[in-house]
């Protein structure tokens, strides 16, 4: 993860950002950065709850501004059953 040849050569000028913001993302150890997926998975009292997003504290947030946009739902809704369509059996 410390060479600009993963990224594509466009990027790579801007390496030591990508980098940096890679870096602070991803910081903090594997358990911590499971923690809300784990929630979100197994808390009983989100059963039934749709359009949550579940913070890095493994606690519920209001979503960013483009993701409460009606268009943005909709071709994400879109997107998502055309390519991971859900097959009832």
């Amino acid at each position: 993860m410390r060479s600009p040849k993963i990224v594509s050569p466009g990027l790579r000028l801007l390496w030591p950002l990508v980098r940096r913001t890679f870096e602070r993302a991803t910081s903090g150890p594997a358990s911590v950065a499971a923690r809300p997926s784990i929630l979100a998975a197994t808390d009983a009292s989100l059963d039934g709850q749709t359009g949550l997003v579940i913070g890095p504290d493994a606690r519920p947030v209001a979503p960013f501004r483009a993701g409460r946009d009606p268009r943005t739902v909709q071709a994400v809704l879109r997107l998502s059953r055309q390519l991971a369509p859900l097959t009832l059996t």
